[in-house]
């Protein structure tokens, strides 16, 4: 039985979220991961 991790991510982009899954990927084959993720997004009118 793997073990239960909780992992908050606050990210500015959604596009960061590619970056980590690797990482992430890695963690599931140790752990249960419940995953939580923050994406606040800011856009600058022009």
């Amino acid at each position: 039985m793997k073990r239960q991790m909780e992992l908050r991510i606050h990210l500015e982009s959604v596009d960061k979220i590619k970056e980590l899954l690797p990482q992430i990927a890695t963690l599931q084959t140790k752990y249960d991961v419940h995953l939580i993720i923050d994406v606040c997004e800011t856009r600058t009118a022009i």
